[in-house]
C-alpha cells in the first residue's frame, strides 16, 4: 500500500478505494443504534447499564464482516475524505465474544427495581389462610378474656381479702356465672394453637366443641339475660330503673361486647370447620395413594 504523498502500487491509479476494507453499512447502523439505546437505559437507570452492554456484545458478535481478500490493498489521496469520515466512528478491537458473560443476577435486579411487583409472589394454599385466619381469630378471644379478667379484678381481690381503695371506688357489678363460664372457656384457645401448629385433627374437634359449649353459648345466655334491658332503652325516650356504671347503662355496655365475642365465636367455628374438612380430605387422598 502507498503512503499519503508517496508512489502507488503498480496496475493501479488510485480509482479502485472502494475495494477497502470496510464495515457494511447496515452493520454500523444497527450497531450505533444499539449503542445510543444503551445510553439512553444508562441515564434512566443506571443498573440497566450491564443489560444494555450486553446486549450490543451479542449483536457484535454475530456480525461477521466480509471481506474481499482479492482487492488491492491500495489507501488513494482521492480516499482521504472517506477516511476521515470514518476516523469519527469508534472502532472496537479484538472478538466481542471474548466479553464476559451477562450477569443474570444484575438483570433480574435491574427487572424488580423497574417492576415491583415481580416476580410474582407465591400464592398460599386454602389451608394455610385459614390456618392464618382461625390464629387471628384465637388471639383475638384471648384479647376479649383479658377485657374480661380486667372486669374480674375487684372481685378477685375481695375474694382474697385485698382492698385497694382505688378500685373499690370504681364500683364494678359483681360477675355472673355465665362470665365464669365463658372465661374458663377461653382458656381452650391455647388448645386450638397447638392444634394449628400440629395439624392435628382430634385437637381441632375438641376445640370445636369447646368453643360451642363454653363460649358460644354462654355469649347466647348473656344476649337473653340484659334484652330487656337492652330493649327498654333503645324504645324509652326516659328509661327508668336501668342499671348504670359510670353512667352508663349496663345492658349496653354488655352488648358491645357480646356483638364483638360472638363474631369472633362465628368466625372462629367456620375456620375450624374448613381445616377440619380439609384436613379429613387430605387423609383420605393419603390412603387411598
Amino acid at each position: 500500500m502507498a503512503s499519503r504523498d508517496g508512489p502507488m502500487v503498480a496496475g493501479t491509479d488510485g480509482t479502485d478505494f472502494v475495494h477497502r476494507e470496510t464495515v457494511a453499512t447496515h452493520y454500523q447502523i444497527s450497531t450505533s443504534e444499539e449503542i445510543a439505546g444503551s445510553e439512553i437505559a444508562s441515564s434512566v437507570d443506571p443498573e440497566a447499564e450491564v443489560g444494555a452492554c450486553d446486549a450490543a456484545a451479542e449483536t457484535a458478535c454475530t456480525a461477521d464482516v466480509l471481506v474481499d481478500d482479492s482487492a488491492p490493498e491500495v489507501a488513494p489521496e482521492d480516499a482521504a475524505a472517506n477516511v476521515e469520515d470514518l476516523s469519527g466512528a469508534s472502532v472496537t478491537t479484538g472478538s466481542a465474544c471474548d466479553m464476559p458473560l451477562p450477569n443474570y443476577g444484575e438483570i433480574l435486579r435491574t427487572l424488580n427495581y423497574n417492576f415491583p411487583g415481580w416476580p410474582p409472589s407465591r400464592k398460599l394454599s386454602e389451608v394455610a389462610l385459614n390456618k392464618g385466619r382461625l390464629r387471628k381469630c384465637v388471639f383475638a378471644h384471648l384479647l376479649l378474656a383479658l377485657l374480661m379478667v380486667v372486669k374480674m379484678v375487684p372481685h378477685i381481690l375481695d375474694r382474697l381479702d385485698i382492698f385497694v381503695l382505688e378500685i373499690e371506688e370504681l364500683e364494678v357489678p359483681e360477675p355472673l356465672v355465665w362470665e365464669y363460664v365463658w372465661l374458663g372457656g377461653s382458656l381452650a384457645s391455647f388448645l386450638g394453637l397447638t392444634a394449628i401448629r400440629k395439624n392435628r385433627i382430634l385437637l381441632l374437634q375438641v376445640y370445636f366443641m369447646l368453643i360451642n359449649l363454653f363460649s358460644t353459648v354462654p355469649v347466647l345466655l348473656a344476649s337473653m339475660i340484659y334484652f330487656s334491658d337492652f330493649y327498654e332503652y333503645c324504645t324509652e325516650d326516659e328509661p327508668q330503673d336501668l342499671p348504670l356504671w359510670q353512667g352508663y347503662p349496663l345492658a349496653v355496655l354488655w352488648y358491645s361486647f357480646i356483638l364483638m365475642a360472638m363474631q369472633v365465636h362465628i368466625f372462629t367455628l367456620i375456620f375450624a370447620w374448613k381445616l377440619i374438612i380439609a384436613w379429613k380430605n387430605s387423609m383420605v387422598t393419603k390412603k387411598a395413594q
